[in-house]
This record gives C-alpha cells, sequence and structure tokens, in this order.
C-alpha cells in the first residue's frame, strides 16, 4: 500500500500517468516522505547484506539497550580522484529513540584491542603458570587414584559381606526374612559406593578444566592482540578480537563512543594486575604473579 500511487489518487496505464477519480486515501507529502525512507533503509540494507561487519551482535547500547550495527560509506575526493571505504558502527535504535553517535570501526576496533590486551597473560608469567596447571594435576590425578581405590575396596568388603551372608543363610544359620534385610542393606551400600566412584572420576578434578581454558585464552589474547592503541592490520582479525572478546568479557556496550566491558571473573583479575602495573611500573610482574595471602578463602567453591 505504502508503494503504490493507486493511494494517492495516481493512476499508471500503458506507460502513462493519469489523475484517478477516487478520493486520496494518503497525502501526496506523506507519500513522497515513505518512498524516501524506504528508499533509505533499502539502500543501507543492501549495503549491509553485501558486507560481513564481524563485530556486530557483539555489543548493545548503554543508552537504550539496543544492539549495535554497521555501515559502510564511500566518499569520494574530487581533486585527488580517489575513493576511501568507511565502516562505521551505530545503535540499531530498535529500542526506541537513542541519542548516542556513531563509532568509526577504527576506533572500535582500537578501544576492543587494548581491553583484551589488558587481560592478556604477561609472557613471564606463562611458564609458571603453565608449570603450577601441570603440578595440580598430578596432585589431582593422584588424589582421585587413590580415592578410587579406597572406594574400590569398600566394594571388596561388601561383596565379601554378601557371600558370607549367603553361606549363612544356605547354612540355614539366618531365616529368609533375615538374610534378604541384611542383603538389602549391603546391596544398597554396594550401590552408593558405585556411585561414588562414578562422581570421583568425574568430578575428581572438574576445576582444573576452567582453568586450563582460563589460562589458555589468556595466552591466546597475548598473541592475537596488537600492542594497545594499535588498530588491528588485517580484515579477519575482526573475527579474532570477537571471539576472544566473547572469551574474557561477558556483557560489551557502547556509550559516548567508549567501549565498556564487563570481564569475567578470572579476567576480571588479570585487569586489576594490569591497572597496577600500569601505575607501578617499578613493581615486578613476579610480585604480581600471585597475590598475597588474606582473609579470603584459599579456594573458590
Amino acid at each position: 500500500m505504502l508503494t503504490r500511487t493507486f493511494y494517492v489518487g495516481i493512476i499508471r496505464y500503458g506507460g502513462e500517468v493519469y489523475q484517478a477519480s477516487h478520493p486520496c486515501f494518503i497525502g501526496k507529502s506523506l507519500f513522497v516522505k515513505v518512498q524516501q525512507q524506504i528508499h533509505y533503509k533499502d539502500r543501507h540494507h543492501c549495503n549491509r547484506a553485501n558486507h560481513d561487519f564481524k563485530l556486530t551482535g557483539l555489543i548493545k547500547c548503554k543508552e537504550c539497550g539496543a544492539g549495535i550495527t554497521a555501515e559502510q560509506h564511500t566518499k569520494h575526493y574530487k581533486r585527488t580522484k580517489r575513493k576511501a571505504t568507511y565502516i562505521y558502527y551505530r545503535c540499531t535504535k530498535k529500542a526506541g529513540p537513542c541519542h548516542q553517535p556513531y563509532i568509526s570501526k577504527n576506533n572500535l576496533v582500537s578501544q576492543l584491542t587494548k581491553s583484551i590486551h589488558d587481560v592478556a597473560l604477561p609472557p613471564s608469567w606463562t611458564i609458571k603458570w603453565r608449570s603450577w596447571l601441570k603440578r595440580d594435576e598430578a596432585k589431582a590425578k593422584k588424589k582421585v587414584c587413590f580415592s578410587i581405590s579406597k572406594q574400590k575396596q569398600e566394594l571388596e568388603t561388601i561383596d565379601q559381606k554378601l557371600d558370607t551372608l549367603l553361606d549363612l543363610h544356605l547354612d540355614q544359620g539366618i531365616d529368609s526374612r533375615g538374610y534378604k534385610k541384611k542383603k538389602n542393606q549391603l546391596f544398597n551400600k554396594k550401590l552408593k559406593t558405585q556411585d561414588k566412584i562414578t562422581k570421583i572420576k568425574t568430578n575428581g578434578s572438574h576445576w582444573l578444566e576452567p582453568f586450563n581454558q582460563f589460562i589458555k585464552d589468556a595466552i591466546i589474547a597475548s598473541k592475537t592482540c596488537l600492542p594497545a592503541g594499535t588498530v588491528a592490520r588485517k580484515e579477519n582479525m575482526d573475527s579474532n578480537l570477537k571471539q576472544i572478546a566473547q572469551s574474557v568479557g561477558s556483557n560489551f556496550f557502547l556509550q559516548d563512543k567508549k567501549l565498556i566491558i564487563n570481564y569475567k571473573k578470572p579476567f576480571a583479575s588479570l585487569r586489576v594486575t594490569a591497572c597496577t602495573r600500569a601505575k607501578n611500573p617499578e613493581i615486578s610482574e613476579s610480585l604480581l604473579c600471585v597475590t598475597p595471602r588474606g582473609i579470603e578463602p584459599r579456594f573458590v567453591g
């Protein structure tokens, strides 16, 4: 309806335009404005459809909560006869009116790169942390083996009791009622012991895998990201930035052209350490590698 001239009193027939006798459904000025808006949306939709903007879907607008989309614009310079292509990210405004400005891709990538760089694992820590991980893995494996061995001994004891109980019943040393009652008790105890073994195998060192993944992500961040304040050199680095960003952060927002990140818990600690290093460069990284013991619990539950 909003694209047909019939509704503004104009009929097209045989390649010619005629004034219709029926009344207009909408005003001509409104119709023109609608066509301009449709043309604008179609143009920008096609513009976005022909490009793969890697950072879309990652960030939300801090003001209205809507998503952040991207647009590509080409500027022609008559004097030098050249053209330049620029990519801008902006709020979709799908949640309502929003006053947040555009931000250039280079600016956004630079901020995202720096944010990831701030939680990258310092090179001097990598060897130490990997060594600690291997040490803890060995300790956990030893502890798991010991616990499983202990439970298996318990199973053997239960099986021996079941055999003894059966012999006693066959020798008529215990009646059927007493035999069944005791057998059920031992059988339930056996099931619980088997369940304990399964849980130990599954969860005995389950906390090490998240820690291992944390170290891997932090190392990848240090290798993939460029030094703080620089812009990515390759187009395909946008995908890497997005993937790493999703590993280190949980919520990303844009406000007044500033990127705001809520870091995940382990990376938030690295962020604090990075700030400490920046403010106190004289402090050795080795001293910051492990925080001093305080009143906090030794292990996080």
